[in-house]
């Protein structure tokens, strides 16, 4: 799945790991669960602090993208291929210890959040927005693990984007609910997390 070059780039950016990631997924026997798979054994191969089990989850594929013995995680629905893929290597790295470049005043925002909720940013691979959202979400929750998030990679859930009535990517929701669209910096994503007042 990934050729050499990227291959030879994700295993150097897995060399900054400081903890063990456990990657969680949970899959069909479908085609696309099957590119999952594919693409997070060969992840795993490339760093010996990565591990791959097998999980339970309401979507498939989809996987977790953990810290083993705490609350931080985040989780992708869909493979996360193409402009993706650098959200991906970003979630593990940041999951994995390797501490996200965040200004101080941004950080202490991102502490201060007292949420309990469960966004999900649905993204399209050829989305050249959708990576700094999902990237922006992707911070926040493994900063403050109250904020769980999912990245959702639309062309593997068609019948649920349709339903939801999604035209358009990134498109964020909180608790099942369209909270915003667009491309977001994580300042931006703050905002609209604050403006929650929860």
């Amino acid at each position: 799945m990934l050729d050499d070059a990227t291959s030879a780039q994700v295993a150097e950016h897995l060399g900054l790991l400081r903890h063990p990631v456990e990657l969680v997924a949970a899959l069909d026997d479908d085609e696309a669960s099957k590119e999952v798979e594919e693409l997070l054994a060969h992840v795993a191969s490339l760093s010996d602090l990565v591990t791959l089990t097998r999980g339970e989850h309401v979507r498939r594929p989809s996987f977790a993208v953990l810290r083993p013995g705490t609350p931080i995680g985040i989780r992708f629905a869909g493979a996360p291929t193409g402009d993706a893929l650098s959200s991906f290597v970003l979630a593990l790295l940041h999951v994995g210890g390797h501490p996200p470049k965040v200004p101080p005043e941004v950080a202490a925002r991102i502490a201060r959040l007292e949420l309990r909720v469960d966004l999900e940013t649905w993204f399209a691979t050829s989305c050249l927005s959708c990576g700094e959202t999902v990237q922006s979400f992707n911070t926040i929750s493994v900063l403050n693990p109250t904020v769980q998030h999912t990245a959702i990679n639309g062309a593997a859930f068609r019948d649920e984007a349709a339903a939801r009535g999604i035209v358009g990517v990134p498109a964020v929701f909180v608790n099942g609910e369209r909270l915003a669209h667009g491309r977001m910096s994580i300042e931006r994503a703050l905002d609209v997390l604050e403006a929650l007042g929860v």
